[in-house]
């Protein structure tokens, strides 16, 4: 198995930590590294070993990492500069369909089950 670029990893998340504490401390909310380390799915001794760069995540850890911070796995690791993971397509179509009236919402759904019926059709090779 490849193994993660420490220096990389340990340097974002780092920012995360720092980042996220500057969010709790400016909200007035309790940061230990202990609840940072469950938000993460992490022990403490595993991000202690993350942030000293004695240690190295496992595949399951950088997903979970990236899924509860927002970002991408490729960033943590430094292959990228991009922070946040692509939008996917559907994820953008969501927010459009999401922002509209709701007529248009009304008329969106009656599209998709007409699209999902001439698809069925299709399959069947039925053209009624």
């Amino acid at each position: 198995m490849k193994k993660v670029p420490s220096a990389n990893f340990q340097q974002r998340l780092t920012t995360l930590f720092n980042r996220h504490r500057l969010r709790c401390d400016a909200a007035g909310e309790r940061f230990t590294r202990e609840l940072y380390a469950q938000r993460i799915g992490a022990t403490l001794g595993m991000l202690r070993g993350w942030l000293s760069g004695a240690g190295e995540p496992s595949t399951d850890a950088l997903a979970r990492i990236a899924r509860v911070e927002g970002v991408s796995v490729d960033w943590l690791v430094g292959a990228t500069d991009d922070e946040r993971p692509p939008r996917r397509t559907s994820d953008r179509l969501s927010e459009a369909i999401a922002g509209e009236d709701a007529e248009t919402r009304a008329q969106l759904e009656q599209f998709y089950s007409y699209l999902k019926f001439k698809k069925a059709q299709e399959a069947t090779g039925s053209s009624k």
